[in-house]
């Protein structure tokens, strides 16, 4: 039998995930806040198929904040609220919206967590018995 070479043998090694890049349409604030939210984050964080939701995010993120520096200069008009604080409380809710389906707070952050052995419910049954236990001690 003839000698196999030993790279018959190499297992493949997985490579690292890529991050995901923002799209060319974002402007450069959006681009940066893109890149920052993306970066702040684990390689393996966000997929391809986040780019659109994530692309939303950073454009009413940049947008929020844009209306309300405009609100900030000059909150009233005409003897009026500017109309500057309902744009920016409607990209504040938009920017809500996609933080909580982006999984983007700090609950999002840490690994779910897995129920133990010891962690059970209880049944009807165990609770009856506690409610009693705890009438006879009184």
């Amino acid at each position: 039998m003839p000698r196999q070479d030993a790279s018959d043998f190499a297992i493949p090694v997985n490579p690292s995930p890529e991050r995901v890049r923002p799209p060319a349409h974002l402007s450069e604030a959006e681009r940066a806040e893109f890149l920052t939210l993306v970066n702040s984050a684990t390689a393996s964080r966000f997929k391809a198929e986040d780019v659109a939701l994530l692309s939303m995010h950073v454009r009413h993120s940049v947008a929020e904040r844009e209306a309300f520096e405009l609100y900030r200069e000059r909150p009233i008009i005409d003897g009026k609220l500017s109309h500057w604080l309902g744009a920016s409380k409607m990209h504040a809710a938009i920017v809500l919206l996609t933080s909580r389906r982006l999984n983007l707070h700090p609950a999002g952050r840490r690994a779910a967590p897995t129920p133990s052995a010891q962690t059970s419910l209880l049944s009807a049954y165990d609770e009856i018995r506690d409610a009693e236990d705890r009438d006879d001690y009184q």
